[in-house]
C-alpha cells in the first residue's frame, strides 16, 4: 500500500480508537435484561475461540456474523446481548506446554534447534531392516509407525477392497498439520515467531501461564475491531473458574438425571503417548476419523512354515481384516504387500479409568447412575492412544476428528504346504512384495502366531488379542517379515471349498490401512463377475490401479445388496443378509475374529496415533488372476448382474488389470452396495437370504468359531498434537448418549422450528441429527454468559466475587435450577438469598432463547447438532426455550487461496485447513490485529461482509480491501465537503423539487428497504450491495443530473448522508460514528434507530426507467451518428 494511502488508514485508525473510546465511557454495549420481558431483545452468540494463540482473519468472519446482525437488531431499538466466552478446557494447551518442556529437555535453554529442524518428536524405529534376534517386547510406545518427516510441526500454540462402504469422514480436510505449518517446525520456533523473546517463552511452559496470555490478547484484538460484546459476559471454560466448574458439573448433573449420560467400553481413538482419548482438536491430522470395526478373518498357515515361524511351534495365522465377512465364501486366494512388515503379536484389550473432560462433576455422575440404575456395563470399542494410555476423543485429537472403530472380520489363513509350481491355475491370496510384515504370538496363552503389519498388532493388542495391554511379543527373528518372503505359502482358509489357497504378489495393498493381507472378494459375485470387468475394462495387470478401483466400485457394492449366494450353508440367501451369519460362523469356528480399527488414522494431541481397543465401558489384481487364473465361485446373485457380477462390470467397463483404480472405484461402487441390499446368498447356512441381513450373523459365526475376531482401528491416520499415531482403545467412558431415539426424534422437532438461514444448513443439519451415535461432546455453556457478570467481578477467572455478592461454592445444584428451571425458591436447600438468584433468573429469562448462533459451516455436523439436543434435555417441554437460529458461514479464501475457518477450537494460526504453506512472509496469514493494523476496522470490517452470505466460500482480497478504505475514505471527506457548502449556504434549497429530487429521493426509499431485508435474513454481502454500492451510485448520478455538488438540493443531500451513515453502522460502526459527529448529530449512532422512509413510488420509479431509457436510447444515436 502507498504511502498516501497508509496515511488514510493511519486516519481511519485514530477515528476508530477516538469511537471506541467514546462506547467505552458510555459503556452502551453493557446492557441488562429489561423487567419487562415482552421488551424486544436479541442474542447472538458463538463458540468459544480457543485460547493458545491470537484470532485471525478466518474467526473475524464468523465473529462478524454475529457483529452485524447485532447492529442491525440495535437499529430497530432492541435490547442486544453479545457475549463472548473464551475456551481453556481441554488437551490443547497441555500439549502445547508439554511440547516447550520436551524441547527445553532436548536442545537446551535458549533451544539449539538443528539446522533441519525437523518435528522433535520422531519416536521412530531406526531399525529398516533385518530381523531381530531376541523375542522384541514393544509397549504403548511403539516406534516406527509415525514418520515425522512426512508431516510439519502444528504451528499452535499448545485399503483395502472392504473399506470403501465407510463414509469418509474427514474427505475434504486438509490435516491441521498442513493447516496450520509455516517455516516453524518446533514450539518453541513458533512463539517466536509471535514476537515473543525467549525469557517470555520460558514462561509458557506453566499451561496455567496461558490462561492470563492469549485470554487478555484476545479481547483486546476483538475491541480493536469494534465488536458490539459486553466484556461484562466473558469468562475462561476452566475449573480454575469455580463458576464456570460449577455450572458445568450441575449441568451434567442434570444430563444424567434426564438419562442422557451413559457409562461403558466404547471404541475410541487413542493416544498411547498423551496416554487419553484423541479428540479433533487433540490431533494434528485425522480430523474427523473415528474407529472402523472390522471382522479380522485367521488364515492359517500350513505346514510346512518359514523357518522364522516354525521354530515358535504354535499356530500361525494370517489375518486379514474385512467389512465383508460373507464373502469369505468365495475366498480363493489373499493379498498381502512384499515390502510392508508384517508382526507377532499378543491378544489384550486395554481399560482405563481417565476421563479429562468433566472433573470433578465425573464421579458424582457414576454415583447417582449407578443409584438410578441407568449404568450399563460392557466393553466396548474405542479409537484409543496407546501413548497417552486412555480413550482419544474427538478434541484430543491432532487429527482424525470424527473417526471412529471400523469393525472387520479377521480372517486366519492357516499356513499349509509350499505353494504348487503352477501359481497361475492355483487358489490364490496376494502379498504386497515390498511391505514389510511381522509374526507375533495371540491368545492369552500366546497359543497363536499372527502375521501382519505391526501397525495392524498395535491395534489389536488394545482389544484382548494378545496377552498383556498393549504389549506385542514377536516370534523370534520373525520381527520383520517382507512380504516376498510369504509368497507361495500354501494357505487354509475358511469357508472357501478349496483346501489350500497360496499368496501371491499385490503391489497396490496399502501400508496404512487395517492389516495389508487382502483377501479378493469380486469372486464373491462369481468369478466370471471378475473375468466380466477384466475384459470390460481391459486390465492387464494389477498396477492399473484406476481401472481395478472402478471394477471393484462396479461389482463390489452390487454383490453385497443384490448378490445371492451359490456356496456355503446359506446357498441362495441374499449376500446382505448372510453376510453377518458367516462372520459369526467364521468367529465361532476360529477361522476369523472380530477386528476393529480406526475409520481413518486419528492422531492424538500428543503426536500418538491412535488404536481402537476394546474397553469397559458404561454405555487390486494382476490381469491373469483376474481374467484367466481366477477361480470362479459363485457365492450370491445380485438381480442386476447376476451371479457374475464382477465379470459382468470388469467387460463393462474394460477393466483389464487391477491396477486400474479410478475403474475400479467406479465397479466396486456400483456393485457394492446393490450386493449388500439387493444380493442374496447362493452358499452357506443362510442360502436364500439377503446379504444386509446375514452380513452381521456370519461375522458372529465366524468370532464365534475361531475363524475370526472384531477388530477397530481408526479409519484413517491420525496423528496426536504430541506427535502420537493413534489407535483405537476400547475404553471406560462417561458419554452422552446422541444415539438414542427418542432424544434425536425430540431434537428433530427443535430442528424443525430451527431458521437455519439456508436449505443446504438445514438439510446437512437433518443428517447430523438422524445419524448421531453416543459421543462425549458439547455441553449448554452460553446459559452462564447470560448471568456471569452479576457472578464474576470483573475477572474472567472467577477469582473475585460479582455485584450480585455470590460466592461460588453457594451456587449449589438447587440454585442453578432455580436460575434455569424454573424450580420454587427453598431456603432450606439454597444458600443463597432468592433476590440475588432473582437477578440471575431474570437475566436468564429475557434474554433466552439464543435469537441466533453463528459458526463455521464444519460444526453443522457435530457442535451445533450436539448444541441442539442439549437444550432439547435440558428443557423438554419448553420449547420457547430451544434456539431460534443457527447462521452458518463458509471457508474463507484469503486472495483467492482457500483456508478452511473451523470455529470450534481454535489454534494459534487457527482451527482451518491451508492449501499453501502459512506463513507471515508469504502473506497468506493475517491475525485479526495485523488486519485491523492493515486495513483499519472498518476497511477490514467492510471486506468481511462484501466477502460472502451463504456456506460457499467467502472471500477476502487484500486489492478489495485497499479499494474499500479509499471508498470510506473518500466518503468522510466528501461528508466533510458537504458539511461546509451547508454551512456557507451553497446548496440549493427551498420548496420546489425538481424531478431528479424525486426521482434520488425514491432511489433511496428503495434501497434502504433492501438493504433492511438483507439485513433481516443476514445477507450482508446483499445488505452492502444495496446500502452501499448501489446507494452511492443513486447518488453519483443525482449528483450529475445536479451538474456537481452544489446543485444537489441540501434535503435530499443530507437525507443521503444520514441514512448512509445509519444503514452502513452495522458494518463500518467506526466511520458512521464520525460522520453522525460531524453532522453534529445528539447522541451516538449506535444507539439510533433505522431510518423510517414511504414506501417507494412506482409512479416515480417507471418515470425514472423511462428517462434512463431515453438517455441510453439518445446515446447510442449519436454513436451511430
Amino acid at each position: 500500500m502507498a504511502v498516501k494511502e497508509r496515511r488514510k488508514v493511519a486516519e481511519l485508525l485514530e477515528i476508530e480508537a477516538e469511537m471506541q473510546k467514546r462506547w467505552s465511557d458510555a459503556r452502551v454495549f453493557e446492557v441488562d435484561a429489561s423487567s419487562d420481558r415482552n421488551e424486544p431483545k436479541y442474542t447472538a452468540n458463538l463458540p468459544y475461540p480457543y485460547m493458545n494463540g491470537r484470532l485471525h482473519l478466518g474467526h473475524a468472519f464468523t465473529i462478524s456474523k454475529c457483529e452485524f446482525a447485532v447492529g442491525f437488531q440495535r437499529l430497530l431499538g432492541k435490547r442486544c446481548m453479545f457475549p463472548f466466552g473464551l475456551h481453556c478446557t481441554g488437551m490443547p494447551i497441555k500439549a502445547c506446554a508439554d511440547k516447550l518442556k520436551r524441547e527445553l529437555s532436548e536442545f537446551g535453554y535458549p533451544p539449539s534447534f538443528p539446522a533441519d529442524s525437523g518435528d522433535g518428536n520422531n519416536d521412530g524405529d531406526d531399525d529398516d531392516g533385518g530381523d531381530d534376534d531376541d523375542d522384541d517386547i514393544d509397549g504403548h510406545d511403539d516406534g516406527g509407525i509415525v514418520n515425522d518427516s512426512n508431516y510439519q510441526k502444528v504451528p499452535v500454540v499448545g485399503g483395502d477392497a472392504d473399506d470403501e462402504i465407510i463414509k469418509d469422514k474427514s474427505k475434504g480436510k486438509k490435516s491441521k498439520l498442513v493447516a496450520k505449518t509455516g517455516s516453524c517446525k518446533y514450539q518453541w520456533q513458533i512463539m517466536k515467531s509471535l514476537g515473543m523473546d525467549d525469557s517470555e517463552i520460558l514462561k509458557f511452559v506453566d499451561a496455567e501461564y496461558w490462561l492470563g496470555y492469549f485470554p487478555k490478547h484476545c479481547i483486546n484484538d476483538v475491541k480493536e475491531m469494534g465488536a458490539k460484546v459486553d466484556w461484562r459476559r466473558t469468562f475462561i471454560t476452566t475449573d480454575i473458574n469455580p463458576y464456570y466448574d460449577s455450572f458445568v458439573c450441575w449441568q451434567f448433573r442434570k444430563l444424567r438425571e434426564a438419562e442422557k449420560v451413559n457409562f461403558g467400553k466404547r471404541y475410541t481413538i487413542y493416544s498411547p503417548k498423551d496416554g487419553q482419548p484423541c479428540m479433533d482438536h487433540d490431533r494434528s491430522s485425522g480430523e474427523g476419523v473415528g474407529p472402523q470395526e472390522y471382522v479380522l478373518i485367521k488364515m492359517k498357515v500350513l505346514d510346512p512354515l518359514p523357518e522364522r515361524l516354525a521354530s515358535a511351534g504354535k499356530n500361525v495365522f494370517l489375518v486379514a481384516a474385512t467389512l465383508r465377512p460373507e464373502t469369505m465364501y468365495g475366498l480363493t486366494n489373499c493379498f498381502v504387500h512384499p515390502d510392508i512388515e508384517y508382526v507377532d503379536w499378543r491378544r489384550t484389550f486395554i481399560t482405563t479409568d481417565i476421563n479429562p473432560y468433566y472433573d470433578s462433576f465425573v464421579c458424582w455422575q457414576f454415583r447417582k447412575l449407578r443409584e438410578a440404575e441407568k449404568v450399563n456395563f460392557g466393553k466396548r470399542y474405542t479409537i484409543y492412544s496407546p501413548k497417552d494410555g486412555q480413550p482419544c476423543m474427538d478434541h484430543d485429537r491432532s487429527s482424525g476428528e470424527g473417526v471412529g472403530p471400523q469393525e472387520y472380520v479377521l480372517i486366519k489363513m492357516k499356513v499349509l504346504d509350499p505353494l504348487p509350481e503352477r501359481l497361475a491355475k492355483a487358489r490364490l491370496c496376494s502379498v504386497h512384495l515390498c511391505l514389510r510384515y511381522s509374526a507375533f504370538y495371540v491368545g492369552e496363552k500366546e497359543d497363536e502366531i499372527f502375521v501382519a503389519t505391526r501397525r495392524a498388532a498395535r491395534n489389536m493388542s488394545y482389544q484382548g488379542m494378545t496377552a498383556a495391554n498393549g504389549v506385542i511379543r514377536f516370534v523370534k527373528g520373525a520381527k520383520k517379515i517382507l512380504g516376498k518372503d510369504l509368497l507361495g505359502l500354501a494357505l487354509e482358509g475358511p469357508l472357501t471349498k478349496y483346501e489350500r489357497i497360496y499368496a501371491l504378489p499385490m503391489l497396490t495393498i496399502k501400508d496404512d490401512k487395517v492389516l495389508q493381507v487382502v483377501v479378493m472378494n469380486i469372486p464373491v459375485y462369481g468369478d466370471l463377475a471378475a473375468v466380466h470387468l477384466c475384459q470390460k475394462l481391459k486390465i492387464e495387470s494389477q498396477n492399473e490401479r484406476e481401472k481395478l478401483a472402478e471394477a471393484k466400485k462396479e461389482v463390489y457394492l452390487k454383490g453385497f445388496y443384490d448378490g445371492v449366494m451359490l456356496v456355503g450353508k446359506y446357498v441362495g440367501q441374499k449376500t446382505a443378509v448372510v453376510k453377518k451369519k458367516i462372520q459369526v460362523d467364521l468367529i465361532e469356528c476360529g477361522q476369523a475374529l472380530l477386528y476393529v480399527e480406526p475409520e481413518k488414522k486419528v492422531i492424538s494431541r500428543s503426536g500418538d496415533e491412535c488404536v481402537v481397543a476394546l474397553c469397559d465401558q458404561c454405555y487390486a489384481m494382476q490381469k491373469r488372476i483376474l481374467t484367466r487364473g481366477c477361480l470362479r465361485v459363485v457365492v450370491m446373485n445380485i438381480p442386476v448382474y447376476g451371479d457374475l457380477a464382477a465379470v459382468h462390470l470388469c467387460q463393462k467397463l474394460k477393466i483389464e488389470s487391477q491396477n486400474e483404480r479410478e475403474k475400479l472405484a467406479e465397479a466396486k461402487k456400483e456393485v457394492y452396495l446393490k450386493g449388500f441390499y439387493d444380493g442374496v446368498m447362493l452358499v452357506g447356512k443362510y442360502v436364500g437370504q439377503k446379504t444386509a441381513v446375514v452380513k452381521k450373523k456370519i461375522q458372529v459365526d465366524l468370532i464365534e468359531c475361531g475363524q475370526a475376531l472384531l477388530y477397530v482401528e481408526p479409519e484413517k491416520k491420525v496423528i496426536s498434537r504430541s506427535g502420537d499415531e493413534c489407535v483405537v482403545a476400547l475404553c471406560d467412558q462417561w458419554y452422552l448418549n446422541y444415539g438414542d431415539e427418542q432424544w434425536k426424534k425430540e431434537t428433530k422437532k427443535a430442528l424443525a422450528q430451527l431458521n437455519t438461514y439456508t436449505e443446504e444448513v438445514r438439510s446437512t443439519s437433518q443428517i447430523s441429527v438422524y445419524q448421531s451415535f453416543p459421543l462425549v461432546d458439547i455441553y449448554v455453556s452460553q446459559l452462564l454468559l447470560s448471568v456471569v457478570f452479576l457472578l464474576l467481578g470483573g475477572v474472567i477467572d472467577g477469582s473475585v466475587v460479582g455485584p450480585a455478592g455470590i460466592k461460588a461454592s453457594d451456587m449449589v445444584d438447587d440454585c442453578w435450577d432455580y436460575v434455569f428451571l424454573n424450580k420454587p425458591y427453598n431456603s432450606d436447600t439454597m444458600p443463597v438469598p432468592e433476590s440475588k438468584l432473582a437477578l440471575l433468573k431474570n437475566e436468564f429469562l429475557y434474554w433466552y432463547p439464543v435469537d441466533m448462533r453463528a459458526s463455521g459451516k464444519d460444526l453443522l455436523q457435530n457442535h451445533l447438532t450436539y448444541y441442539l439436543f442439549n437444550h432439547v434435555a435440558l428443557w423438554k417441554n419448553q420449547p420457547e426455550l430451544w434456539p431460534r437460529s443457527i447462521r452458518a458461514n463458509g471457508h474463507l479464501l484469503l486472495n483467492n487461496e482457500k483456508v478452511k475457518i473451523s470455529f470450534s477450537i481454535w489454534f494459534i494460526f487457527g482451527d482451518g485447513y491451508f492449501n499453501f504453506n502459512m506463513s507471515k512472509q508469504t502473506g497468506n496469514f493475517l491475525t485479526l490485529s495485523e488486519g485491523v493494523k492493515k486495513f483499519a476496522a472498518d476497511g477490514m470490517r467492510l471486506s468481511l461482509a462484501d466477502g460472502g452470505d451463504y456456506i460457499e466460500d467467502a472471500n477476502f482480497v487484500y486489492s478489495m480491501a485497499d479499494a474499500g478504505i479509499l471508498r470510506l475514505y473518500n466518503l468522510l471527506a466528501w461528508v466533510r465537503e458537504m458539511v461546509a457548502l451547508r454551512d456557507q449556504g451553497s446548496l440549493r434549497s427551498g420548496q420546489n423539487l425538481t424531478f431528479a429530487d424525486h426521482v434520488f429521493d425514491n432511489e433511496m426509499n428503495i434501497a434502504i428497504r433492501k438493504t433492511y431485508e438483507s439485513y433481516e435474513q443476514t445477507l450482508f454481502k446483499e445488505a452492502l450491495k444495496y446500502g452501499f454500492y448501489e446507494y452511492h451510485s443513486y447518488r453519483d448520478k443525482y449528483r450529475e443530473l445536479c451538474e456537481g455538488d452544489a446543485g444537489m438540493h441540501v434535503i435530499m443531500a443530507f437525507k443521503w448522508i444520514e441514512t448512509q451513515a445509519l444503514i452502513l453502522s452495522p458494518i463500518c460502526p467506526h466511520l458512521c460514528e464520525k460522520i453522525w459527529q460531524i453532522l453534529g448529530k445528539d447522541g451516538l449512532i449506535v444507539n439510533k434507530k433505522w431510518p423510517v422512509v414511504p414506501a417507494p413510488n412506482e409512479v416515480t420509479t417507471k418515470k425514472a426507467e423511462f428517462m434512463d431509457a431515453a438517455i441510453r436510447v439518445r446515446f447510442f444515436v449519436q454513436v451511430l451518428r
